[in-house]
């Protein structure tokens, strides 16, 4: 594969998601305290000081430490729901694709229903029901997930079934299981892995956003980026780093996803290639 000179301005991005997958991995190990370890005593101390290199919240937590685990928390809750979403996603575009008909109709209409709803009212309306927990932010992530990729496997899917090759697999016997898991699959496979990095980046937003808004499980344990924007917003005129440098760790993960999944796009579409 020949080297560009768009992949070496790659290169500082995906560190930081390599940076963020081990820091995710081995937060017990990285991260200087635990994430509820308080000292009252040491509440609002600024970045660089001694033993905090980021400084400390409003109960004397480490920010750093806080900040490492919810690495594991956003990376994690993101991880597992785009991976829900893109099973449920994948397995309903390519059978309705390929089907067609009342099948596809009824997709349809499920997909557009999903889309017409607004996230925060599903959110909280889930939330609301089963309570709030890591398990329960999952389901909401992957049920706000899914019809996105339903839409770009249906419409692959659909132009797929028509081509040559495919009708002379069919000619000759295959059964659409085959058909639909040797033949159409593998195509579907490129965009599918260029969606999937731009939904991962939005459900890591979408982490952040629900946390902030009081819907995750809470606790002093639970250390969530947008938990801590939350809690900071209250001390932005004595402590502004309580929220800006979680804010600042969205922002990063969030930009270098997006920029990563565009170079994917650009590898893997064919159109693209010079």
């Amino acid at each position: 594969m020949k080297v560009r000179a768009g992949d070496r301005g790659m290169i500082p991005f995906a560190a930081v998601i390599i940076i963020m997958i081990g820091l995710a991995a081995f937060a017990p190990n990285v991260a200087p305290y635990t994430p509820d370890h308080q000292e009252l005593a040491k509440r609002f101390l600024p970045p660089l000081t001694p033993g905090h290199s980021l400084g400390t919240d409003h109960l004397g937590r480490d920010i750093l430490t806080r900040l490492v685990f919810g690495t594991r928390i956003s990376l994690s809750v993101g991880t597992i729901a785009v991976l829900i979403s893109v099973l449920i996603g994948t397995v309903l575009g390519v059978l309705s694709g390929y089907y067609g008909g009342m099948f596809d109709d009824i997709v349809n209409w499920f997909v557009n229903v999903q889309l017409a709803f607004p996230f925060i009212l599903l959110a909280i309306s889930v939330i609301a029901v089963l309570g709030p927990s890591l398990v329960n932010m999952i389901i909401v992530l992957a049920i706000g997930g899914w019809p996105a990729y339903v839409r770009v496997v249906r419409s692959k899917v659909f132009v797929l079934k028509e081509v040559e090759y495919v009708e002379a697999v069919k000619a000759i016997g295959a059964g659409d299981a085959r058909i639909m898991l040797r033949h159409i699959f593998p195509n579907v496979a490129a965009p599918l892995i260029v969606l999937t990095s731009f939904e991962f980046a939005k459900m890591v937003i979408a982490e952040a956003a629900l946390s902030f808004l009081g819907l995750g499980p809470g606790g002093l344990d639970y250390s969530s980026w947008g938990l801590m924007l939350a809690e900071g917003k209250n001390y932005l005129a004595v402590a502004w780093w309580v929220a800006t440098i979680p804010g600042l760790a969205i922002m990063t993960a969030v930009l270098s996803i997006n920029i990563v999944g565009d170079w994917l796009r650009d590898r893997l579409d064919p159109k693209l290639q010079t």
